[in-house]
């Protein structure tokens, strides 16, 4: 099973604040885990890894 990281931990492993994270979670550009019974967000280092992947930009000479 894929580690699972907080919003924060997933903001730091990821590079960007709190807030760019909940607009791309917001805007259905990251997969998240949500238990109902407590409202808690998680993130998997798979999602995490699929988010870097999509939006990492070539740049071309």
């Amino acid at each position: 099973m894929d580690k699972l990281y907080s919003r924060k931990e997933a903001a730091q492993v990821l590079g960007i604040s709190l807030s760019k994270l909940d607009r791309a979670k917001a805007a259905g550009l990251i997969s998240y885990i949500q238990y109902v019974e407590n409202g808690s967000i998680l993130f998997s280092d798979a999602a995490l890894r699929e988010f870097v992947v999509r939006n990492t930009k070539k740049h071309c000479h």
